[in-house]
């Protein structure tokens, strides 16, 4: 629709499944289809990260139910929270946007347009995150 926002959340299944233990990981890097799809439609991409989202649920991380996961494209993840409830953990979040990357529209962009755009998301999401980042937050971010 003209004029409207859609919100894409390109991390997917493999996301879901990282450790973020030692340190906060988003799954972005090897993810340029919405990059693609954002140049073909024209529509500018706005870096939004959720701070504290990893620390409100915990999850079962079975390689098992990766692999399911992966193999079916729906994710079975074993999610639980306060005393092993679906209650989640009382923990704050924080979210932020960033300035938005402007594209240019092309109806067939290049790999090299795709690529240098990618690497500006990259680059706007760890900077988001560092001058953002609240004083409870004190893992780093690891963009794969």
């Amino acid at each position: 629709k003209e004029g409207g926002n859609a919100a894409v959340v390109v991390g997917g299944i493999a996301e879901m499944f990282m450790d973020t233990s030692d340190a906060e990981r988003i799954y972005l890097k090897r993810r340029a289809g919405f990059v693609k799809l954002a140049i073909r439609e024209g529509a500018h991409i706005v870096p939004v990260f959720f701070f504290g989202n990893t620390k409100t649920m915990a999850k079962l991380n079975s390689p098992i139910l990766r692999a399911i996961s992966r193999r079916v494209k729906m994710s079975f993840v074993i999610f639980y929270g306060r005393c092993g409830t679906p209650i989640p953990f009382r923990h704050p979040i924080k979210m932020v946007l960033g300035s938005p990357i402007r594209v240019t529209q092309a109806a067939e962009p290049s790999a090299e347009e795709v690529e240098e755009t990618l690497a500006r998301v990259v680059d706007a999401m760890a900077k988001l995150y560092e001058k953002h980042r609240p004083a409870w937050e004190t893992r780093p971010l690891v963009i794969e």
